[in-house]
Formats: C-alpha cells, structure tokens, sequence
C-alpha cells in the first residue's frame, strides 16, 4: 500500500508548526489528536473534552538493524523542540529523553492525515498515514471508535533491513485526576491481556467488572492484522519509571519484546506505579530500496457518558446514558472487528471521497475550509446517545462542553450536516418540534427535555426558532421523505404561528418586537436579521402547506412573504445595506441601529441553502452583499480596537460582525461587534459567491485559512466559544455556491449552474442519497456533462 496518496494540492506543514494537527476517531465516539511531529496527544475518548490531556508512555517506536550492523532504536516522532521551560522537567511518562527523528512534515487531506519521517541516522525514512473511515451518508461506518496507524517504511541502502515497528499505550481506564497529567494514574485493579482471534491480534486494556457503571468504565484495544507480531502486554510494573527503563532496553536490543519482563514486579512503590502499559510489535525484513507496510489501530468503548449535559455533575443524583457506538460495538475488541472485516472496503471509499473532494476545481482555500471543519462532527462537540438520537454542544472548552443542547441559532448555520448525515439533522428536527415546542408554538433554543430535564427557561431566541422552519424544509427537500415532514409538521406549524402571535409588528407591517438572538441578547426594533429571516421561513412554510394539501395556507403566507419582503426593501435599505430602525439606538443598550451587519442577510443565506433564490429586490442584496464585504473585512487588526473576544491579531485579516461607516455606533454596541467568526465569514462568502463577487469571496476564504496556518491556529479546529465550533459548518455553503449546486429529492431533480471554471468544472457533490463527481467540459463548442456516482445509501 502506498500511504501517500494525497494529491498535489495537500497543504505541507512543516514540523516545526507546533499546532498543526488533526483529531482522528469517529462520529460521536470521541478522538485522538495526530500532531505534525506524529505525536499522538489530546485523548478526548472519555465523553468530554480534553485537550492537552496526553496520558504517560502513549507512543509508537521503530527498531532498524541493517545487514551486518548494529540496529538503532526510535520514537516515531520528531524531536521536541523549544520551549523547554516545565518546572521539573519532562514527565517520564512523555519519553522525551528517547532518540527521535530530526524532520517531520505533516500533509492532511480529510480524513487522512500524513506524516513524514526522516533522520540521517537510520537506514529507513518513514511515512505514517493515519485515519478513521469517513464515508458520507454511512454514519455507523463513520462512527467506529478506532484509529487507523499504517507506517510505511522504505529501505534506503544496499542491504536488507530487519525493521520491527511497535505501538505502545497505557490502560488509562478509570484513571484517578482526569485533569492534569502529573496525576493521571491508572486504576490498579486494570488489566492488559494479549490475545488473537485468527483475522486480528493484540492487546487487550481492561478494568474490573465491578466499575461496569461507572464513567470511566470501558475498554481498549491495539491490534493489527499482521502474523508476525511480537508482544509485551504489561510492562513491569514495579516503582519509578523502571517499566518504560525495562522495556526500552528490551526494545533497543533486537526489536523485539519478552512477553513477560526479566524482572520481577516487586510491589515496592517508589513513584507513577498505577501506569500499566501494554506494546505490540510488527516485525518485518525489507529488501534494499523496498517498502514495507506496518499496520495497526487504536479502539476504544467508553459506553457510559453522565445523563445530562454538564459533564461534571454528580452521576448518583443524574443517572448515565449509554453511547449509540457502545451499543453497536460492545467493546474495544468488537470496534476492532467490525473495522479490520471492513476496512479494506471502508478505506477505498475514504480516498475515494478524499480524491472527488481535494481535486475539485476550487482554490485551495475554499477545499480547505470545507474539510477542516469537517472534524467537527468527530469532535466532542457532538455525540449519539443508545437510541441513536444526535446532540450537540456550539463547541468544546478544553474540559468541558461549550454551551449545550442543540443550539437552534448556532447550529442554523451549519449546512454540512444535513447532506452529509441526514438522519442527524432529522434527528435535530424531531426533537426541536416535537420535543421541545409546546402547545402554544414556543420553541426552547435549547434541548433540556432530551434527559428529562425541565424546558430551559429563557426568552425564545427568533432566530433559531425561524431557521429551524427553513431547515425543515431544507431536510425534507434532501431527504424527499414527506412522511417525516408529516411526522413534525403539528408542532412545526405551531412553532411558526408563534412568532404572529407571539411579536409585535410596526405601523409598516415589520416585525419589530424584542427579539433574542444569536448574540445572546435582543435586538429591538425593526432588523434585517428578523424579518429576512421571517420572509424566508414564509416561503419554507407556504410550499411544505402546498406538499401537504393545505392550499390556503400556502397563498396567505406567501403573499405574506411578498409584501413583507418589498416593505424591508423600503424601509431598511439605505441605499447600501439593510439596517436596524429604531427610534434611539441607545436607549436600548446593545444595539446596531445604522451599523452594518454582517449578518444582515442570514435568511438570504438560509434560503440559498434551501434553494429558494432571492428574497428580496436582487440588486438591493447585491449592494448589501458587497457593502458588507467592504465595510467589514479588515485587512489588518493592528490598528482595529478591541475590547471582546479577540480571534484576529495584528496583520491578520477578517471580517468582524458589524461596523458603521456612516458614523452612528452606538456607545455600547451589540455584544460581539467587533468579533471575527468563521461561521459568519464563509456564510458571507457564499453570499459573495451568488451574488457574483467570486473573488471576494475568494480572498475572505484564503484569510480564514492564513489565520489558522498550523503557526497560529491548528488548521482543523475553527474555534468560536469552544473548539470545533458548530457554526463553521456553514462552510458547506462555499461548495454549493460556487458549483451552483441546487437538490430535491421530493420532487427528483438534480442541477449544477458553476461560478467558476464553466468550461473546465470538476466538483464532489452529494445530494442525501448518494455522492460522487460532477464534471463539465467543454469539447468542440459542445459542452459536456456527467455526473460519476461513487456511493448510494442503501
């Protein structure tokens, strides 16, 4: 096997890039984070974040003796570089004083990332490609709980080379101080047991039965399909460091390990004695210039998560709940089953969404920003509880969830979820209406009854409430499932009666009621925000009345939508964009008033998304879109005041949320003003994009991406209030857009208008039902068009 395939276009990030990396693991099961020297950090398996969480003596090893000389012995890493300013040294546990390699490089191309290994004095470079299987509209082959290490490594001299390459991992089951490293230590009641069952060996890391319910509860496994293995399940396990002493030395013989250590484990205590490690070895002879392949993953079940979202909550007054991946796959062993009887299958068609996706016809920037927040969905922001249900939180903090309970505002702007997972997002409408909107229409913005819980209590966020209609309609259209639209569209009708009944309108027919929002405050007064937003959910709603045989309603909210959309086109449009109309901006504190707003246009986004075409006057949203753009990308932040969340520094690049070029800011501006979220700056994008201004559009993208470089930002994390956050799967947008990419499954239609390259047009596509390859060309005069179909859901 070849463990470069990743095409000219992967982005290179040298190893002294100290935060480039990518977390690896499976929908709702948790990950491990690969970093750009091939260190294995951030176990975020436990059902909460935890970063920078890198329990001891988690490492993989190489040992190379070429013909006739001595053999040498590594960590598969690179050097550790500067600082090196911790109190008392490196732990023990991070091997820091082994040999390692002297250069790195890593390249990622989602969901595999690429790691290249080189030092002058060893007979062999190596090449890692890691990953877990990605396959779109397959979530259970998606959300396996392993970790795919293949080290290819090639022989660079004249002679054969006896290599043996080896993992080791520590039982870190039930571990005592989850949150720092100095005081991970392991239960001592764990177990690791070598074991083969014919297709796979390996070893087995387990705990006592009698810690079944408790959160740190579970098991892990390390395995390989390879035969010629050599094994050590359990270092000494003795005081100090004597284990990692003892197997080092074993290791750095000959390559290969005694089962059971020369030494005997004493139970004398003299430092770290919980840490119980385990190692497997594959061992191969490579001919002169040869390459061979050693294979190896990492699986886990950590089945039981608190019942409940704080993740610090006491168990014995909530309760647990089992993982949807727990219960498919029982244990680590039975992950490690399921993937290796697969993964011949699961990885073709990996590369084959990887090819469609990294060889599209776009700038770099644009492939970039679209895969990198694809790791939101494996990240801890998400999980799947037994029944299979999906939920979320915005984000990750480094320990705990960022804000919970299926936000409605933040999640409106993810679109990568609901043609990539479907059912996750039908998942999210199911509870949303059913769930949480009571008799009267009122939708909470966040899911409490979900474990049980009281509704959260707080006034209703519009936004949300509004854009879960239009996402409705969206997923019905993906899906072409009217008896799931049938199944919510009570509670959905009465979530979008609500809002008449519920806010006020002004003398000229705009909704102008307090309203909470994304901001996590209220706007007051007319905005663009609300009644955009309300014209679009109109439309999703008159044409769902249409599928479902309720004509009168379908005419009465569209001439609704029509009158409201020419009356925000009269009254909130000031010849440059669409403001917020109110009397005194600072009467109410955290307003707009004549600011610009970059988010002034989310419904237009939402109603793209949704494939509705334009809401309003097509050149009044053209100017908007543009004036937003010009008003509100910075080219520098060094001269750019700041007093909020800072997320673009000196001579980086943005878009922050609202400016005034006219003058008029209020003295104390909405919360969040002047901040710079990805989230908002692809949906801005896309807005560029269909309203022609490909370029701009173009240039916001690449500055996202030069602000998370690998230097001063990880490339695969886009962060808001949390890691992974959510609102960054409005990056989908960007493909949908520049490939005109337009779907209904209900009524069966398919089509592609490019922004780009019309002549020359290659794109990955995916439509709910199936993925693959859009190209046109142009051959002769005659433009030609196919469409490659590379996965269908069964």
């Amino acid at each position: 096997m070849n463990n470069k395939t990743y095409t000219k276009y992967a982005v290179r990030y040298d190893g002294r890039r100290s935060v480039a990396e990518l977390p690896l693991g499976g929908i709702g099961t948790g990950t491990l984070t690969l970093d750009c020297k091939g260190r294995i950090k951030d176990i975020e398996i436990f059902n909460r974040p935890a970063k920078d969480l890198t329990p001891p003596y988690n490492f993989f090893s190489i040992y190379a003796r070429a013909a006739g000389e001595e053999g040498r012995a590594m960590v598969l890493e690179r050097r550790l570089t500067p600082p090196y300013s911790q109190a008392r040294g490196y732990h023990p546990g991070r091997v820091a004083g082994l040999p390692r390699f002297a250069h790195s490089a890593m390249r990622i191309e989602y969901p595999f990332a690429y790691v290249e290994l080189q030092d002058e004095s060893m007979p062999v470079s190596v090449d890692l490609k890691a990953f877990n299987p990605f396959v779109p509209l397959d979530a259970d082959a998606s959300g396996i709980p392993a970790v795919v290490f293949r080290y290819e490594v090639t022989n660079r001299t004249e002679k054969s080379v006896d290599v043996t390459v080896c993992g080791s991992f520590c039982n870190t089951l039930m571990n005592r101080g989850f949150d720092a490293f100095d005081n991970f230590l392991t239960e001592p009641k764990n177990r690791n047991e070598y074991f083969d069952a014919g297709a796979f060996r390996g070893i087995a890391f387990s705990t006592a039965e009698e810690f079944r319910g408790e959160l740190k509860y579970g098991t892990l496994a390390l395995t390989t399909r390879e035969q010629n293995v050599t094994h050590k399940a359990t270092w000494l396990h003795r005081g100090w460091w004597d284990g990692a002493e003892d197997f080092w030395r074993d290791f750095s013989a000959d390559g290969l390990l005694e089962a059971e250590s020369r030494y005997a484990a004493d139970g004398k205590t003299g430092g770290p004695d919980g840490y119980r490690v385990g190692s497997l070895g594959v061992c191969k002879t490579i001919a002169p210039h040869a390459s061979e392949t050693f294979e190896f993953a990492f699986s886990w079940c950590i089945p039981n998560r608190i019942r409940c979202w704080c993740e610090d909550a006491p168990v014995e007054e909530n309760g647990t709940v089992r993982n949807y991946y727990a219960v498919k796959f029982g244990d680590a062993k039975g992950a490690a089953a399921y993937l290796w009887e697969r993964l011949d299958r699961l990885e073709s068609l990996s590369e084959a969404f990887r090819e469609a996706l990294f060889t599209s016809t776009y700038d770099r920037c644009v492939i970039e920003a679209f895969a990198s927040t694809l790791s939101v969905l494996r990240s801890t922001t998400c999980f799947r509880l037994e029944d299979g249900r999906f939920l979320s939180y915005e984000g990750s903090h480094e320990r705990v969830g960022s804000c919970d309970g299926n936000c409605t505002h933040v999640w409106n702007y993810a679109q990568t979820m609901a043609y990539f997972f479907p059912e996750f997002e039908r998942s999210c409408r199911e509870i949303e209406f059913n769930l949480e909107t009571d008799e009267q229409g009122k939708m909470t913005f966040r899911t409490r009854k979900v474990f049980d819980d009281l509704p959260f209590d707080a006034f209703p966020a519009l936004d949300g409430q509004l854009g879960t209609i239009i996402r409705l309609y969206r997923d019905w259209k993906i899906s072409g499932d009217t008896d799931f639209l049938r199944s919510v569209f009570a509670k959905a009708s009465a979530a979008f009666r609500f809002v008449f009944e519920y806010y006020a309108f002004d003398e000229d027919g705009l909704l102008s009621d307090r309203h909470h929002n994304t901001y996590d405050i209220e706007f007051y007064g007319a905005t663009p925000l609300a009644n955009v937003l309300l014209v679009a959910a109109c439309r999703c709603y008159a044409a769902m009345c249409a599928a479902l045989g309720k004509n009168g309603e379908e005419e009465k909210y569209l001439q609704f939508a029509e009158k409201l959309s020419k009356i925000i086109d009269e009254k909130l449009f000031n010849g440059r964009y669409y403001e917020q109309k109110i009397a005194n901006v600072d009467e109410k504190v955290y307003q707009f008033g004549r600011g610009c707003l970059s988010d002034q246009l989310l419904g237009q986004f939402l109603a793209y998304m949704a494939d509705l075409g334009d809401l309003l006057d097509p050149a009044h949203i053209r100017t908007a879109v543009r004036s937003v753009y010009e008003y509100n990308f910075k080219r520098s932040f060094a001269d750019v005041p700041n007093v909020q969340r800072t997320f673009a520094l000196n001579d980086e690049q943005g878009l922050v949320l609202c400016s005034w070029p006219f003058g008029g800011r209020p003295k104390q501006p909405f919360t969040y003003a002047e901040e710079v979220w990805t989230g908002v700056e692809y949906e801005v994008a896309s807005l560029l994009v269909y309203q022609g201004f490909v370029k701009e559009a173009v240039s916001l993208v690449r500055a996202v991406r030069r602000r998370y470089d690998g230097y001063k930002r990880t490339p695969y994390n886009d962060v808001e209030c949390g890691n992974y956050y959510a609102r960054s799967l409005s990056s989908f947008g960007l493909i949908k857009a520049l490939s005109g990419f337009r779907c209904d499954n209900a009524a069966g239609t398919m089509s592609f208008d490019p922004a780009v390259r019309k002549n020359d047009f290659r794109t990955f596509y995916i439509n709910g039902r199936e993925w693959g390859v859009y190209e046109q060309k142009k051959t002769g005069g005659v433009l030609q068009k196919r469409c490659t179909v590379l996965f269908r859901k069964e």
